[in-house]
């Protein structure tokens, strides 16, 4: 574990690759407050492929081809999609150092 590093910059590119395309079940459930999962798996999945093909975030796609009111600028902000991770990864470490 002391030998791992973290290369931020490098994971901010990978997650930027995929065009918001990492958060589909994030968008999901988001859109399920409004509509039945299977619409917001569909709405979503159609999005995804839109992102992909334009080179463009989910988000930005979801936000021009959805008359639901979601904040979808302010949900591109990763730390809101982390959930428990820091408790598991600190868990993790400290299993590893024993």
């Amino acid at each position: 574990i002391s030998s791992l590093t973290v290369n931020h910059k490098k994971m901010v590119e990978n997650i930027d690759s995929t065009n918001g395309t990492i958060l589909a079940e994030a968008a999901v459930f988001l859109l399920m407050d409004q509509m039945t999962r299977v619409d917001a798996q569909t709405k979503v999945k159609e999005a995804c492929k839109m992102a992909i093909e334009s080179n463009r975030h989910l988000f930005d796609i979801l936000s021009e081809n959805t008359e639901i009111t979601i904040d979808w600028m302010s949900q591109k902000e990763m730390n809101k999609h982390l959930g428990l991770n820091n408790l598991f990864i600190d868990h993790l470490i400290s299993e590893a150092r024993k």
